[in-house]
């Protein structure tokens, strides 16, 4: 599971680098693998999982893809 977390965490800092370059098509892409490497090695209950979904979210919503967003954002704050 270590090597698991430590990529989830490259996964979001390259998440962050495309996101902040206006990439947003790739950037779903990798926040979508890390979201589901999250749900898959963290508890639901866990806040790297939320913190997954928020990322996610605020992409989608940058984008201007408010109806993605919305749920994903909901499901930051379970």
């Amino acid at each position: 599971m270590k090597g698991e977390a430590q990529l989830w965490e490259i996964l979001n800092d390259k998440l962050e680098t495309l996101r902040a370059g206006g990439r947003f098509t790739e950037a779903i892409r990798v926040g979508e693998t890390a979201l589901n490497l999250a749900s898959r090695i963290f508890a639901q209950t866990e806040p790297s999982l939320g913190k997954s979904y928020e990322r996610l979210a605020r992409v989608y919503e940058e984008q201007g893809d408010h109806a993605q967003a919305r749920p994903h954002f909901a499901r930051a704050l379970r």
